[in-house]
This record gives structure tokens, sequence and C-alpha cells, in this order.
């Protein structure tokens, strides 16, 4: 009888060991993919912050008449990054932005006076009033391209909140 005990005493602390060893490991595990899905989303975050702050740059220098050469690499990673990580629906937003900010800036920049040496002084010419003009024509829809990008941005970004959520 003492070892029938004995036996059903080991038996039930075995198994209440591997019973608490399976339910902790269980949690441990969702606690990891939960921390993972944590970080993809902040990197996530990350990544479109860099992205929207690249493009407003982009449009702040082009305003400014500024060169914006050291942005290219800054651009290139960001693109290359959207074309992996991001839906469809966004890097082709993505791309719409870019046309138009070409075209824009393109035009802008032949609005420009044009610049005699290094002198700090220019010149405009009737033909720089006309590129300015066919700018200012675009420069409103590129504005409201970039409102659409973030609110795609801010859907996606909630969309997958809502599923660590879950």
């Amino acid at each position: 009888m003492e070892l029938e005990n004995s036996i059903i005493t080991a038996v039930s602390t075995l198994l209440a060991v591997g019973i608490t060893l399976y339910f902790t490991n269980k949690r441990e595990r969702s606690r990891f993919v939960q921390d993972l899905s944590l970080k993809e989303f902040s990197d996530l975050k990350t990544f479109y912050i860099n992205l929207l702050s690249s493009i407003d740059k982009t449009v702040r220098y082009i305003r400014c008449g500024e060169d914006y050469k050291e942005l290219y690499h800054e651009i290139s990673i960001n693109s290359a990054h959207a074309n992996l990580i991001a839906p469809d629906l966004i890097n082709g937003k993505i791309v719409e932005v870019s046309d138009i900010i070409y075209e824009w800036s393109s035009l802008y920049r032949q609005g420009l006076a044009s610049k005699i040496g290094d002198t700090g002084l220019g010149f405009v010419s009737n033909r720089n009033f006309e590129f300015m003009d066919k700018a200012n024509e675009i420069y409103p829809k590129l504005q409201e391209e970039m409102r659409n990008l973030v609110s795609l941005i801010k859907d996606e970004l909630d969309t997958r909140r809502k599923m660590l959520n879950k």
C-alpha cells in the first residue's frame, strides 16, 4: 500500500511538473511572439516616419532652391525598403508622389532665378514665370497625394496595431 501511494504521488508530481512546464513554455513562447510582433511594428513605424521625413526634406530642399544630392542615398534605401515591406497600395502611392515631385521640381527649378556666378545675384526672365506658374499648378496635387500617402500609412499602422491587440 505504501508503495502504491509512493507511485501515485510520484506520478501525480511528475504530471503536475509536466503540465506546469507545458503551460510555462506556452506562455513564454506567446510572450516571445508578442514581443517580436511589437518590435516589428515599432520598426515599421520608424521606417514610415523616415520615409515621410525624406519626402518632406526633398520638397523643402527644392522650395529653398538647394541641392538635395545628400538625400539620394537615403531616398534609395527608403525606396528599396518600401518595396520589401510596404503593401502594394502604399508602394503605388509612393511612386505617384515621387512622379509628382519629379514633375513639380523640374518646373519649379526652371522657374527660379538664374544665378550669376557666385555673386548671390540672379536674373529672371519671362520664361521663369511660365515654369513657376506650371509648378504652382502642380503643387496642390503634390500636397494632396502626400496627405493621401500619410493616410494610407496611418491606416496600415492602425490595422497592424489592432492585430497586435488580438
